[in-house]
């Protein structure tokens, strides 16, 4: 177990009540390493359901509000896993509907959004206590979106108000809101873990790659 799996299992039994940051510098592997991790954790099937999300590619607060939403709606509920699997297998359930004429399936992107909507406070009450989040990417968030108020939100909703345990994974020296970042990380992030290659990991990813 190399010091940031470590790290990251001791903050998981702790009782710290702020994030943990993961951070390290592009290309050093930080990201197939957490989700190694992250597999790692589904599979021991312990106390905390881990859940990936990046902010990249998010162009609103609102944005990684539902996209965070709906990974806890498809990985921790039962509903959700029925709609994975639904959307998973749409392909195969269109063609269904083409030889049986049902139309039951037809809206299954409608289907997921009203059940998102319909079992949001359900869904993060069910796992309050029970979820573990790794962010990631945060060098990369959107200029849309302001640090100040995505970290306010990880503190008030996600530590705070459902006791979710969050992994911040990011390059720090890549941060456009340095100022900002440096002023309120103190309020959010708990402790720091910094993040180097695993040659033991590089060497096996590439065996695997050839």
């Amino acid at each position: 177990m190399n010091k940031s799996e470590n790290a990251i299992r001791n903050y998981l039994y702790s009782e710290d009540c702020l994030a943990l940051q993961l951070d390290g510098e592009w290309g050093s592997g930080k990201t197939f390493f957490v989700k190694t991790l992250v597999e790692k954790l589904k599979e021991e099937k312990d106390r905390y359901q881990p859940l990936l999300f990046s902010v990249n590619g998010c162009n609103s607060l609102e944005e990684i509000k539902q996209g965070i939403l709906e990974k806890i709606f498809l990985e921790t509920s039962v509903e959700g896993k029925i709609s994975k699997f639904l959307s998973n297998n749409k392909s195969k359930i269109d063609i269904l509907n083409q030889v049986i004429g049902d139309t039951k399936f037809k809206s299954i992107s409608n289907i997921f959004e009203q059940a998102v909507d319909s079992t949001k406070e359900k869904i993060q009450d069910d796992s309050k206590g029970k979820v573990v989040i790794f962010i990631d990417d945060l060098e990369r968030l959107s200029s849309n979106v302001k640090i100040k108020d995505l970290f306010g939100f990880i503190s008030a909703d996600l530590l705070e108000k459902y006791e979710y345990k969050v992994i911040i994974i990011s390059n720090s020296l890549r941060i456009m809101d340095k100022e900002i970042y440096q002023e309120i990380r103190e309020k959010t992030i708990g402790s720091s873990s910094t993040y180097s290659t695993d040659l033991e990991v590089v060497k096996k990813n590439h065996i695997r790659r050839y």
